[in-house]
This record gives C-alpha cells, structure tokens and sequence, in this order.
C-alpha cells in the first residue's frame, strides 16, 4: 500500500451502511445457515477497491475471529454521473463507486 492509500485509508470512515439501500459508504452483512455471511462493503466516489478491500477484510475478521473461507467475492465498480456546472455550463461528468460483495464461511 503507497503512503498516499494509507493517507486516503485514513480519512475514510470505517462504519457499518445506514441502510441497505443507501448511497453512501459502509459495510452490511446479513448471517446466512451453517456460520455462512454475506458480506458487503460499498465505498463512495473518493475511494478506491483497494482501500475498501481493507475494510472488507477488517468486517471479516471482526465477524469470524477464527478465520474464514472466501465462498463467493466479487469487486464491481457501479458506474454513474453527476450533472454540474463548470465555466457557467452544466456538463455531466462520470463517477464510479466501488463495491464488494461475497460470501465467507467462518471456521
């Protein structure tokens, strides 16, 4: 991790997702049968999957304290866009978001 990632890590709040389905940042997680999780961690514009893959791997080891076994991961990047003025314009410029879905199994 560069000294810039740990700057940004910093800054960013590690904090559990207001609500399912909210557009800000955070983890969620819903405890499936058999010790089976499904973890979520939704980061915001500033962040990167690498500093959210920080936070991810920080919620699974606090909800499985003997480690666990990756099932399923996925890391997406949710594409959208933002309308604002530049110059006196209103132009339309690109966000990404980036999330991390999966499922583990604590042993």
């Amino acid at each position: 991790m560069t000294t810039f990632s740990l700057l940004i890590a910093a800054c960013a709040p590690y904090q559990a997702l207001k609500s399912p389905n909210s557009t800000g940042q955070g983890y969620s997680e819903t405890f499936k049968d058999n010790d089976v999780i499904s973890l979520r961690y939704q980061g915001n514009t500033n962040q990167t999957l690498a500093v959210i893959s920080n936070f991810w791997q920080r919620r699974a080891n606090e909800l499985c304290i003997n480690g666990f076994t990756i099932i399923y991961k996925k890391e997406h990047i949710i594409h959208g866009f933002i309308r604002t003025p530049v110059n006196g314009l209103m132009v339309t410029l690109g966000t990404q978001k980036p999330l991390i879905t999966a499922l583990i199994k604590c042993k």
